[in-house]
């Protein structure tokens, strides 16, 4: 999905998650989503348990606001229960668990009942903290994807032009700028080697590098005090942060591959 989803389940008098208050020999389980792309992707899945299971029909809603997150977050939290628009369940990204957090069900013992059908140790346990926990330890959402930022680089290049590794962004940029207007071919394709991978796409995948630049330079404490937002104090980042940020990653986009990257051609 290239974000982290969870799903979730609205409240319900029954206390039963992601139900309805029929009986079990027929139940109908309706379940919104964001996006097209979502719709078809849990589809595949609805149809696969339904198989399986024949007493259980999961139908799958596309909610699509204007293609915007935050008009359909806007839509379940003033959607308490699900009833103006007939669903049981919703895909989510986690960071809008704040506006769903007052109108949702607690699940935890559903998934402690059911750890090792759902492979709920499979997640990992940063993930389950701060992707399905709420701030009172119960479990609201189950995590069903999520992205890790990681920089790999090619050791032939650095190795070749004797290239230290670099451990700041400001040595990683330089590194970049050298591989970029080194005038080097790839070998075994005879294509120009960029200097990284960063996409020069303004929409696409520019989030995420903005993200991990601002937490390593903001985030002295640890991943639990915030990159944007400082929990203890209460206050957003200095603005010094973030204008580091935009000045390295305008540097950076100067180095990126032009069609966004092809990580054999590339020094990062």
């Amino acid at each position: 999905m290239g974000d982290e989803s969870s799903c979730t389940c609205k409240t319900s008098e029954s206390g039963m998650p992601c139900n309805t208050r029929e009986s079990a020999s027929a139940i109908n389980i309706t379940i919104s989503v964001f996006a097209k792309h979502l719709e078809e992707w849990l589809g595949v899945h609805a149809r696969r348990y339904s198989s399986e299971q024949p007493n259980v029909n999961i139908t799958v809603i596309n909610h699509t606001i204007s293609g915007r997150i935050s008009n359909y977050a806007e839509m379940i939290a003033d959607d308490r229960d699900g009833s103006k628009h007939g669903y049981h369940g919703f895909l989510s990204y986690p960071h809008l668990f704040g506006i769903h957090k007052d109108n949702i069900h607690e699940i935890s013992d559903f998934v402690r009942r059911n750890e090792e059908k759902i492979k709920w140790s499979d997640i990992l346990a940063f993930y389950r903290q701060n992707n399905a926990v709420n701030g009172n330890g119960g479990i609201y959402f189950i995590p069903l994807d999520d992205n890790a930022n990681l920089i790999f680089y090619r050791m032939d290049l650095f190795s070749d032009h004797n290239i230290t590794i670099p451990r700041t962004w400001e040595e990683f940029n330089s590194a970049a700028k050298y591989f970029h207007n080194a005038n080097l071919i790839s070998k075994n394709n005879d294509v120009p080697v960029s200097g990284l991978c960063i996409r020069r796409h303004a929409r696409c995948g520019m989030g995420l590098m903005i993200s991990m630049i601002t937490g390593t330079i903001a985030q002295i404490a640890g991943t639990n005090q915030g990159s944007l937002f400082d929990p203890v104090l209460q206050t957003f980042v200095d603005k010094v942060v973030l204008n580091k940020t935009v000045n390295l990653i305008e540097e950076q986009v100067k180095y990126g591959h032009p069609e966004g990257g092809y990580l054999r051609f590339l020094a990062f």
